[in-house]
């Protein structure tokens, strides 16, 4: 089996409050083997939920022919208040459009997150 330890890891989206809960989502790929790792074949998430602002720590776990385990720190955005000059509500740091492309997600601004909708397994 192989260790999640030594893979690579990052953020798969930037979290807002909204005052519900909301789940903050990880790409854990396998540059030896060109994978991509799936979430419940190849690794379960847990305390990766948050509904409000602040600082949260998630617990990645490998099953299957993975083992190990990671944790990766994430902040759920404050939304900035609603302005009476306007009528929206914006988050407090710009993160980026995402855009629906070929059920990937890619940031129009900033960071690439490659998020694959399919169950079957996707090389890079």
């Amino acid at each position: 089996t192989h260790n999640i330890e030594n893979l690579n890891v990052r953020l798969a989206n930037q979290l807002v409050a909204n005052g519900t809960n909301q789940a903050q989502k990880i790409v854990i790929t396998c540059d030896k083997e060109n994978l991509i790792l799936e979430e419940g074949v190849d690794y379960v998430l847990s305390n990766n939920v948050a509904a409000n602002a602040g600082n949260y720590t998630l617990t990645a776990k490998g099953i299957n022919n993975y083992h190990g385990t990671i944790t990766v720190n994430y902040t759920v955005l404050q939304a900035e208040k609603k302005d009476d000059k306007k009528d929206d509500v914006h988050a407090g740091v710009s993160t980026g459009m995402f855009v629906a492309i070929g059920g990937m997600m890619a940031a129009a601004a900033g960071a690439i997150a490659c998020v694959f909708a399919t169950k079957s397994r996707k090389t890079k």
